[in-house]
């Protein structure tokens, strides 16, 4: 990635070996090497660590790894478990990160989808059989297709992010429900492994914390009730500089009422709402938007 003064340039290389312990254990040695090239400093170090999934039952899967880097310990870790109406993820990372490298990702966020699908194994065990259930009950429920999630921030450095997100749905005759918590924090980083000081961070040094729920409620067989609520808030960990101790808190939401006129025909109407807030700013002020909205969709 091209970095004013100059260009940023990560590569590594890993070997890993999988071994496989017993039916419901594996460990994975990671070795590697690292050559990183900053604007100001060039570093290369040896890389290792070791990895494991753990699969005690069908419903629960563990996995994840740990590895020394040149800036120290990066690590991840993913947890899951499903039950017959609901699904359950904790995800925690920690790790470099570039603006680039992101925006391949978006749209950002957990799937709605992946849980939905989770929830379904038990009771249609079959994958063509699921996929279809999990796309039908998504078009009448209501619910969104990603789950709340941080946001990612234009960096023109590398930056040090360590993250968890914790999310569950639950899926039931009338209602359902999807939730989701997460908190990520972001430091720029130098060539050392060494956190940048404020007065060259730019901005980069943040903590998000947030959150969001959506609410599904069908109303008959054809008619569909949902709304959904997001905040979050970011605070710069810059205690010195134009931006020291800067703030934004963030909220959004939105009510729908949509139902099926016909096999190709559905319509929708609703009233949504966001709202932006800056409590530490003596120059901005809160912005907020009302929207009310309708329309008819038909599928030829």
């Amino acid at each position: 990635m091209d970095v004013g003064a100059g260009t940023t340039t990560t590569q590594i290389a890993r070997l890993t070996v999988t071994y496989q312990v017993d039916p419901f254990l594996q460990i994975t040695p990671r070795i590697g090497y690292e050559k990183d090239e900053f604007p100001l400093r060039s570093t290369s170090d040896v890389v290792y660590g070791i990895g494991g999934q753990w699969n005690p039952g069908d419903r629960t899967q563990v996995g994840g790894y740990w590895e020394h880097r040149f800036f120290g310990s990066s690590y991840q870790l993913n947890i899951s478990h499903r039950l017959p109406r609901a699904a359950l993820s904790a995800n925690f990372s920690r790790g470099l990160s570039s603006y680039p490298q992101i925006a391949l990702a978006i749209p950002a966020g957990a799937q709605v989808s992946q849980f939905v699908d989770a929830a379904f194994t038990t009771r249609i065990p079959n994958p063509a059989e699921r996929a279809a259930a999990v796309a039908q009950f998504l078009a009448t429920s209501g619910l969104p297709p990603t789950l709340a999630t941080p946001v990612d921030f234009y960096s023109t450095s590398i930056t040090l992010q360590q993250s968890g997100t914790l999310s569950l749905v639950l899926i039931g005759a009338l209602n359902s429900l999807s939730f989701t918590l997460f908190n990520v924090k972001s430091e720029a980083i130098s060539g050392t492994g060494n956190v940048l000081p404020p007065a060259l961070a730019f901005g980069n040094n943040n903590t998000q914390t947030g959150g969001g729920v959506s609410y599904s409620h069908r109303l008959s067989g054809s008619t569909n009730l949902s709304a959904n609520l997001t905040y979050s808030t970011t605070t710069a960990t810059a205690s010195t500089g134009p931006i020291a101790n800067s703030k934004s808190n963030n909220s959004s939401g939105a009510v729908t009422l949509s139902t099926t006129f016909g096999p190709k025909t559905s319509g929708s109407t609703g009233v949504s709402f966001s709202q932006s807030r800056f409590p530490n700013s003596p120059t901005l002020g809160t912005t907020s938007a009302l929207n009310v909205f309708a329309g008819v969709s038909y599928t030829f």
